[in-house]
């Protein structure tokens, strides 16, 4: 997703549309090309890449998070054979994943069938859907399940907080 948006004139005017107020809703490949840094899945898990992150679109940069979004983090179509969750990447490489990313990135972790509403007016979260958004900072992880709010604070990189 983000080698088929960046620099595009599609990227461009939704940008420019959202700055101007506009709402969007990204969800499970371009969930993960907004954050700064982007999870190749489909390299990783499909083609047996090794472990890396790549740049994404970072759309919410400008406005002082630095995010890796991982959409599907509740996922369990491995069953007990193969751990799935983690935007199919599992528990243990994820968190070698984890180790990669530079210091201050926060990981945003959606569940399945869950919605994360970003409320930049508001200030606030909102969990909305089946699941749960599961925040990882560097000095904590944080929990919020459907209809709970959470603070946006907590998304921001500690350098901007």
């Amino acid at each position: 997703m983000v080698r088929h948006l960046a620099g595009t004139l599609t990227w461009r005017l939704r940008v420019e549309r959202w700055s101007s107020g506009l709402r969007l809703a990204f969800a499970s490949a371009a969930a993960l090309a907004i954050s700064r840094f982007t999870l190749p899945v489909y390299e990783i898990f499909k083609v047996g890449a090794d472990l890396h992150w790549v740049q994404g679109l970072d759309l919410l940069g400008p406005l002082g998070y630095s995010l890796a979004i991982v959409p599907h983090w509740n996922n369990r179509e491995g069953g007990d054979e193969l751990d799935t969750s983690r935007c199919f990447m599992g528990q243990e490489r994820f968190a070698a994943l984890r180790r990669l990313l530079p210091s201050g990135t926060v990981i945003l972790g959606i569940d399945e069938h869950t919605v994360c509403v970003l409320d930049f007016a508001d200030r606030s979260g909102r969990v909305l859907g089946s699941g749960a958004v599961t925040l990882l900072t560097t000095e904590r992880e944080f929990v919020f399940d459907r209809g709970e709010r959470f603070p946006l604070d907590l998304l921001a990189s500690p350098t901007v907080r």
